[in-house]
């Protein structure tokens, strides 16, 4: 049995609150016939919107190969990453593809919007008169539209947070601005992007931590560390992300490695009657609870040897060996070298 673990009993709660709708267009036009014909016209209709979306990690929510590396056949994993299919089955090879669809954020089921309307936030402007009615709804411009999938706490273990992102956002020096505004930047006087750049894209990455590499005396190399601009504590998100400082030797037979050093949310579980419960040890990422700012290297024997130091973003399954865990994706943020 995978640790609950793989998705550490990923828990998706109810949808957030939401203040109350006002419908703002004219009469609501009866129902598409399914949720999947809905979003084809959503995409026929909004061409240049659904072009960025296409292709996005919302849209590969459930394909998306990295999801596949860890991917459990949990109904509450298949809510957030398969939103429009039947969480208690395997989703269609349709519903799969549609993934986090126009309709899961603009026309959510749960709302029981009238007839054809749609969500939008109150801000946006409009290019002419709507075919449809339009629910401007505050709370679709801020951090809680992200909330349900973004936020959440195990099932098995109420309590315990399992992705604290809104709670981090809230505590960070962007707590003013909401989530869209740096991962759906505006891209024209009438909409954000689409695409929902996230945690795959190197400037964004390289934007949300700064690092100072210095090398005081021969056999020490320091590493700082200091969040950027980010509205959270970096890595966010699901466990299985961290950060890891490498240093290497340069020599003439190539790189040999010195040390490795990680930065993530480290879990323990413990045995509960039946069940196994995991526990939060320590809390290392840039600006977690654990973090250490100053990262110090004594390079030993290597002292005399040129060092190169990496910052890498990995996506690791800890599934089977928590201090040598599978790295399915790697991007790295920086690295350099010290004579």
């Amino acid at each position: 049995m995978r640790i609950g673990v793989v998705c550490l009993a990923l828990a998706l709660l109810s949808a957030c609150d939401r203040t109350e709708p006002r419908v703002t267009s004219s009469t609501p036009r009866t129902p598409s016939p399914s949720r999947a014909v809905r979003n084809a016209a959503c995409v026929r209709c909004h061409r240049d919107v659904a072009q960025t979306w296409s292709g996005s990690l919302h849209q590969r929510s459930w394909t998306d190969a990295d999801f596949a590396s860890v991917r459990e056949p949990n109904p509450l994993c298949r809510s957030c990453h398969a939103p429009e299919a039947d969480p208690l089955a395997e989703p269609s090879a349709q519903e799969a593809a549609m993934g986090v669809a126009c309709v899961t954020c603009h026309a959510p089921a749960e709302m029981g919007l009238p007839g054809e309307a749609v969500l939008g936030s109150p801000d946006a402007l409009s290019r002419g008169p709507s075919p449809h009615p339009v629910v401007r709804d505050p709370a679709f411009a801020t951090a809680q539209a992200c909330a349900g999938c973004h936020e959440f706490e195990s099932q098995r273990q109420p309590g315990f947070m399992m992705q604290t992102t809104l709670i981090e956002h809230a505590g960070s020096a962007l707590a003013g601005e909401s989530c869209q505004s740096c991962h759906m930047p505006q891209v024209g006087p009438v909409r954000r992007s689409h695409g929902f750049i996230a945690s795959r894209d190197p400037d964004m990455l390289r934007s949300a931590v700064s690092v100072v590499a210095a090398r005081p005396e021969a056999e020490v190399v320091t590493l700082t560390l200091s969040l950027g601009r980010v509205g959270h504590t970096f890595p966010t998100g699901d466990p299985f992300r961290r950060l890891l400082l490498e240093l290497d030797a340069v020599t003439p037979e190539g790189l040999v490695p010195l040390e490795r050093r990680a930065l993530t949310r480290a879990f323990e579980t413990q045995r509960v009657g039946f069940f196994k419960e995991a526990r939060e040890r320590a809390d290392t990422r840039v600006g977690g609870e654990d973090f250490e700012p100053v990262h110090r290297f004594e390079l030993g024997d290597a002292h005399a040897s040129t060092v190169l130091w990496r910052l890498a973003y990995e996506r690791v399954d800890v599934t089977f060996d928590r201090d040598a865990p599978h790295v399915f994706d790697r991007i790295v943020v920086y690295q350099g070298t010290l004579p």
